[in-house]
């Protein structure tokens, strides 16, 4: 059973948007992505997120 939370804001707000981009139907996947043909490094380098800054 999963565990539930205090209602809060956000968690609504993140459920909406969830519901908003990947359907209704959308469940989260239970083990690893050991399997997956790219490390994440490849997939934000071709992103527009590939251009990152760094403070120091």
């Amino acid at each position: 059973m999963p565990r539930q939370h205090r209602a809060r804001p956000q968690f609504q707000v993140i459920a909406d948007v969830r519901t908003h981009c990947l359907g209704s139907d959308h469940r989260a996947a239970s083990g690893t992505c050991s399997s997956l043909m790219e490390c994440h490094q490849d997939v934000l380098a071709r992103s527009p997120f590939s251009n990152v800054e760094t403070a120091r």
